[in-house]
């Protein structure tokens, strides 16, 4: 699927600034996959619906600034238990999925969050969840949690944010 949307992909053009402003081919483009027409969108729902593994929403990448980054190396079903644990965690540590805010009484996440929120409840809650990977400091279940605004912006090395450093992790 991140395939489509590289910077060189079918379904970015130059001078495209954000994913959304493309995002037709995503509804209605019909694709193959096992020998069935489906669209992307189509897809993600069934991927979503299926496993109900909260740790698919970090492996699954829009190539927007706030999902996740694609893996180094591709998903392979030997490792993937372990693969889908470091997405989540690199997300929740490093790329901004959880951030404290007023003297650690609200958690700001990542809007994934709150469109996940009936597979993550299955896991004991968001904060259970987050607790699982987050390093340091860990989330008070009596934690405010707030979602920040998703940024639809192309994510890819040239992008005007692509030089700034997230926030440490604590």
């Amino acid at each position: 699927m991140s395939s489509l949307l590289h910077p060189e992909g079918p379904c970015v053009h130059p001078g495209q600034t954000t994913i959304k402003a493309r995002s037709k081919f995503f509804y209605f483009t019909n694709i193959i996959v096992a020998g069935q027409k489906t669209t992307l969108l189509k897809l993600e729902k069934h991927i979503f619906d299926k496993f109900h593994d909260p740790r698919v929403y970090f492996a699954i990448n829009s190539a927007s600034w706030s999902s996740p980054r694609l893996p180094k190396d591709l998903f392979d079903a030997n490792q993937l238990q372990s693969q889908l644990d470091e997405q989540a965690s690199m997300f929740i540590n490093r790329q901004g999925g959880c951030v404290f805010e007023k003297d650690d009484t609200v958690a700001s996440l990542s809007s994934i969050f709150k469109w996940g929120k009936a597979n993550f409840a299955r896991g004991g809650g968001i904060p259970s969840f987050v607790n699982k990977y987050k390093q340091g400091q860990q989330l008070p279940e009596s934690v405010k949690l707030e979602f920040q605004p998703f940024d639809w912006s192309v994510n890819w090395d040239n992008n005007a944010r692509a030089n700034m450093q997230s926030s440490p992790a604590r």
